[in-house]
């Protein structure tokens, strides 16, 4: 004992527990973020819920609020479109819901917050293009103002019949 106490065998010891306890709280650390983190990414079902006056909600149920008994509570619906709705979240009193379903044919579409605005660049830059045909530009100029190729300007130019010279 005195030996393995001088060569200092029982730092080897706790070391090696140091070790495995930080690969234990490393390990416990991952699985809690993948646990929570997944979470965002995969799709909640989508709930429909008919109220008593005809009308149909769907969306995600993102969150209730406990009013009186049961039937009281209130569903916070994530029903998006906000262009449409001018809300992204709908607040719905529990004794307006008549029937609450999830249909397996719903789907979730995401739009991405940035889509109009590349919507209306690339039709700025058609706008441009045209307007470069009119002019008398070749495809070669106008790929180069855009840093695109070829197909690229005659598939922007030929839903609406225009011909662009192919001459430099």
């Amino acid at each position: 004992m005195r030996r393995s106490w001088q060569q200092g065998e029982h730092y080897v010891w706790a070391t090696g527990a140091a070790v495995a306890l930080t690969l234990l709280m490393v390990a416990t650390l991952v699985g809690v973020v993948l646990v929570n983190g997944l979470g965002f990414y995969w799709p909640a079902d989508l709930a429909q819920a008919r109220l008593r006056d005809g009308t149909r909600v769907l969306g995600e149920i993102t969150g209730h609020e406990a009013r009186g008994g049961p039937g009281h509570d209130t569903l916070q619906f994530k029903v998006g479109n906000r262009d449409l709705y001018g809300q992204d979240f709908r607040w719905i009193p529990g004794e307006q819901i008549a029937a609450l379903e999830y249909p397996p044919e719903a789907v979730l579409l995401e739009r991405s917050e940035t889509e109009r605005k590349r919507q209306s660049e690339t039709e700025r830059k058609r706008r441009r293009a045209r307007e470069m045909v009119a002019r008398g530009a070749t495809v070669e100029e106008i790929a180069r103002a855009f840093l695109i190729t070829h197909r690229t300007v005659h598939r922007w130019l030929e839903p609406l019949g225009e011909t662009v010279r192919a001459g430099g």
